[in-house]
This record gives structure tokens, sequence and C-alpha cells, in this order.
């Protein structure tokens, strides 16, 4: 009976969060695009020159607790390099790759990292002229070159002054939504956005609007360039082997002309050319083929190396939407994008992204609750501690967790349990822990699980996709503790949310003073 009744409080308290969430008065916005885009590489990034992509697209902006919601997501196909090569340049070495010759399947591996897209929006209002307006708009993690599938996608929550893009700044910068002010305000956002009037501009499958429609595209090339690599390896290696031939041919030439060679006696030093190959030209054969080996390893372990960084980045976003158990990790073929884009906005607003709620504390009851960014209380005071909203959940001590930490999503039901009395918010969806015995740090993810060990003295919350932390490796105490100075040695660095070292580990020394309890005299 207490089951059933817990489940029919939770349901209630969903419906009404979702219900409290809604914003009827503000204009949904929902589009399909079928593009065709001619893209050209920013010389300044691996490669230069042109790409024309098909791209399947559907672009999705609501309002949740009167904050904008947006949701992406795409599949893509590369269709055509323009002219006949790219150039690439890498550890100062310009690399031309070549599109006539290279097999079908290295062009299928290609990847597309990240895009952003600018949405057209449009206010034909009677009388007067059309508004425009640009909502950038990120497909997130994509699936494979020509997979019908659309991408891995959260929906986005952005500021409301960080929301639409200004056409008179639009196309002064590539990077248009680095500065502040290519924006609309959020007032101008929010009427914009409210007009019965506005509306997402249709766009043609015309290769002339990348100039306006694509705000930055990365692609993935590594799969031409260790492709090529191979290539040179095989090409220098084939080289080497050649003169290698070539040297001992010579030898057996210049061996059949000589005299019959007399008898060496015992402990006579050896004569120059008594080898097929003298010792010099087998030195240079083996300088040669070491030196082959060992370019060839260089050029293989940066390729892997680059590559990895950039799948790592893919399932670092696919990761982020595993974590977010109420949206799903489905992706739908584009036939049935719209059904898949219509589950995120629901799951959105189930587990909400808590954008804005700030957590404040009532005077008379003691007791913490959230509010939302216009000051109205979200959530009734009824925790003993509260912190402010990160990645949908808000960090709060109540009694149901007893002394240790949990995690509530916008709705106030608690989704995280931990066994931890101290924890950090959560980025990149992991956050941190510290065990109350050790004192050590450790990474749980949103299901409370903990993910990376707790092995560091020290850890910080993920930014940007890495996390600062270091660790204890010794202390060294001086002679005379007294007034002198003792040093505490660390090994710290920079770690992705997988746990591997993205920078580091370095060390550093700490030195400090051990003050004096007593003094003998």
């Amino acid at each position: 009976m207490r089951n059933r009744m817990a489940a029919l409080a939770c349901a209630l308290a969903l419906g009404h969060g979702a219900h409290a969430a809604s914003d009827p008065d503000t204009n949904r916005l929902e589009r399909r695009y079928d593009l065709t885009l001619s893209y050209t590489l920013p010389p300044d990034k691996v490669a230069n020159g042109h790409v024309v992509v098909d791209v399947k697209m559907i672009a999705k902006l609501w309002t949740l607790m009167g904050e904008p919601v947006v949701y992406c997501s795409a599949s893509w196909t590369l269709r055509d390099v323009v002219g006949t090569s790219l150039v690439f340049e890498r550890r100062g070495e310009s690399r031309r790759l070549m599109r006539q010759g290279m097999p079908a399947s290295v062009w299928k591996d290609v990847g597309l990292v990240d895009a952003t897209f600018a949405i057209p929006l449009v206010r034909k209002r009677p009388g007067s002229s059309a508004e425009k307006a640009w909502l950038p708009c990120n497909i997130g993690a994509t699936n494979a070159n020509g997979d019908p599938r659309g991408s891995f996608t959260v929906p986005g929550s952005p500021d409301w002054s960080r929301l639409l893009l200004t056409p008179s700044r639009f196309q002064d910068t590539r990077r248009p939504w680095d500065d502040a002010a290519n924006f609309m305000t959020a007032a101008e956002a929010k009427a914009f956005l409210k007009s019965p009037d506005t509306s997402m501009e249709t766009v043609g499958r015309d290769r002339d609007v990348s100039s306006t429609m694509v705000l930055g595209m990365q692609f993935d090339f590594w799969s031409l360039i260790g492709w090529q690599d191979d290539q040179y390896a095989a090409q220098e290696a084939k080289r080497v082997a050649e003169r290698a031939a070539e040297r001992r041919r010579i030898a057996a030439i210049i061996a059949a002309k000589r005299p019959a060679k007399s008898p060496q006696a015992p402990g006579d030093a050896p004569k120059p050319g008594n080898d097929l190959l003298d010792p010099f030209d087998a030195m240079v054969e083996e300088i040669e083929t070491i030196t082959v080996n060992r370019d060839a390893e260089v050029r293989k372990s940066a390729t892997a190396s680059a590559s990895s960084q950039t799948g790592a980045r893919q399932e670092q976003r696919r990761r982020q939407l595993a974590a977010r158990g109420c949206l799903g990790n489905d992706t739908a073929t584009l036939d049935d994008l719209g059904a898949a884009a219509d589950r995120a906005e629901a799951g959105h607003a189930k587990c909400s992204s808590g954008a804005g709620l700030v957590a404040f504390r009532d005077e008379q009851t003691r007791l913490y609750g959230y509010k939302r960014p216009d000051g109205s209380v979200h959530m009734e005071p009824r925790f003993e501690k509260a912190e402010n909203f990160s990645e949908g959940l808000g960090q709060v001590k109540h009694p149901d967790c007893g002394e240790f930490v949990c995690y509530v999503n916008a709705v106030g039901a608690i989704v995280v349990r931990t066994e931890y009395k101290r924890a950090g918010p959560f980025s990149s969806g992991l956050a941190w822990v510290q065990d109350a015995t050790t004192y050590k740090y450790g990474y749980i993810d949103r299901e409370g699980r903990t993910v990376i060990p707790l092995q560091f003295n020290q850890a910080g919350t993920f930014e940007n996709g890495v996390a600062k932390v270091s660790t204890l490796v010794e202390s060294i105490e001086a002679e005379n503790v007294c007034d002198d100075y003792n040093t505490d040695v660390y090994s710290e660095g920079e770690i992705s949310p997988a746990g591997t070292w993205v920078s580091g580990p370095k060390e550093r020394r700490n030195k400090w003073r051990q003050a004096c309890l007593t003094k003998s005299n």
C-alpha cells in the first residue's frame, strides 16, 4: 500500500511540475530541413578545401518554466569534395590528399565531429516589413557518414539573451555566438518568439544556403590521413628494399670479378670485401630500415591520438544523453525524427533542465527551496540544505537521505542517492564526491554509481570536458620541525569523464611551515 501511495504521489508531482512549467503564450516552433551544403573548411583548422554534404535536420524550440529550450537533431552524408584534393597542415608539413585513387571505404569513414547551424526565423506582421532572426542550433554527436538515424543530442536551455542572433551582426564573424553583442536582448527575444506572426523559415535544398545557415562544422579526416600514412610507409619500405637489393647486386658483381681468395690463417684480421655486403652498406641498410619503421610509427601514433580525441568528444556527448534517463537514448531514422523530437520534449518536461533554478532559504522555517529566474517560488522550502541546479539536478540534504547527499530533479523528486556527506554539482554527467573516512575524492554518475574511484586528494568540477585532480605522492618533513618548512609532493593534471588523463600528470611541490607549538630552553 505504501509503495502504491508513493507512486501516486510521484505521478501527481510529475503532472503538477509539467503543468506549472508550461508557457502557453509562447510560440512553439518546429521545422524539418533537407539541405545540400557546400562548406568551405576553415584554413586555420585541419584542412583547407570545400566539401559538399547532404543534411537532414529537425529543429524545435519551446519553453519550459518560462525558459527557452532548443532541440536539434540531424543525419548527414558526405557527397563530394570540391576540386581534386584537400590540403592539410600537420607538424609543419603540407599534405595534399587526392580524392582520385582513394578507396570509397576510406572516405566513408570521414566523420562530422561538430556542427552548429543558424535556423532562420521570420516575423511577418501585416503592414510592416518582415523581421529576421537566427537560432543557433547544435546537432550534438552525429552518427557515421550516411547513417540515416538522427544525432545524439540533449535539449539545451540557453539564456534568453543568448538565444537569437540579430541579422545585422550575423555575418560579421565566423563565430558570431562568441560575442554577446550579436544577440537580441532578452526582452527582444521574448517579444519576437511570443508574436503569433513568428515562424521558422522554409529553406530550399540549395548549396548557397551554406553562407547563411552554417555557423561552424568540424570534420574528422583522420581516416584519410591514416590511409595516406600507410601508403607512404609502404612506398618508403619498398624504396629501402629496392636500394638494398641494388647494393647487394652490385656487391655480387664486384665479388665475381675478384681473384680467388688465399686461405686465411687462423687469427688473421678479416679482410674487406670477404662478405657479399660490406659492413658500411649493411649499416646503411639497417639505419634506413629503422628510420622508415620509426617514422611510420610516429605518423600512426599521431593519427591515432587525434582520432581518439575526436572519438572521445562524441562518446562524451553520448554519455551525457545516456545520463538523462528521462530523455531516453534512442535515435530514430529521419522518417521518424519528428516523433523522436516529441519524445525528447516530453522527457525534458518530465525531468527538466532545471535551468535557472536557484536555492533559497526561508528564514522562518530555516529550510531551503528553489526559485525560478523571475523570483517566483518553484519548489517550496522542505530541504535541510540545497545548492543551485546543474545539468537538471539540484544537490540537497533531506531526512529521506539520512546524513548523506542526494540530488533532486526539477519537480522535487529524489533521483540520485549517495553514500557520501560531501559532493559537488553535476557536470559532463559526473559529480565529485569525498569519502568521510579517507578524505579521498572520486566521481559518481547520475545513477549514483562510482565511475571514477576515490583516489584523489583534490578534485574539481568538470569544465569544458576536463576536471583538475591531484594526488599526494609524498610528504617530506624537515629535520628541525619547529619553524621549518615541510614539503608535500603532488601528482596533478586534468582528466576526462572517462577517467583518463587529458594533460599531465605532472609533479607539484607545496612547501608549508610547521609552526612551533612549544619552545624548549
